[in-house]
């Protein structure tokens, strides 16, 4: 067990039946509201891995999920601008969840999730790269012609 981010993570349950376990803290005043457990059967996931095709998929997560009633979302990916979460093919509002992560609401149902990146400047970045090294050329041409 450790403590993350506000949230105590209990490693590797999946083998064993949890009844209660016990949690030691250091000295100092400690609130501790609203604890929720959930559980997943983690083959209700389809991960896709794939060969790298950088230029023809952004995709870094596709798979199935069936939830019993509406929730959120809740990935491990850290937050960052440039996620996108698709549910059933639509768009949705990628929220900060958990204090730190990626996320987002989902209805009751079973849906197919598939999660984007988008590098933010990305574009902006190769352009300034293009145009450094033409500018470098061209210095390197002009030096060239003055021997």
């Amino acid at each position: 067990m450790s403590w993350i981010g506000g949230s105590f993570v209990i490693n590797d349950l999946s083998k064993k039946e949890l009844k209660q376990f016990d949690v030691t803290l250091s000295k100092g005043k400690y609130k501790i509201s609203n604890i929720r457990v959930y559980t997943c059967d983690m083959n209700v996931f389809d991960r896709v891995v794939t060969k790298v095709k950088p230029l023809k998929t952004t995709s870094i997560f596709k798979g199935e999920v069936t939830t019993s009633k509406d929730g959120y979302l809740v990935t491990s990916y850290p937050y960052e601008k440039g996620f996108e979460i698709y549910i059933d093919g639509k768009k949705q509002n990628v929220e900060i969840v958990n204090k730190a992560f990626v996320g987002c609401k989902i209805k009751k149902g079973s849906h197919t999730i598939m999660i984007q990146f988008h590098a933010p400047f990305k574009n902006v970045g190769l352009g300034i790269s293009v145009f450094s090294i033409m500018i470098g050329g061209l210095w390197i041409w002009k030096k060239s012609k003055n021997l």
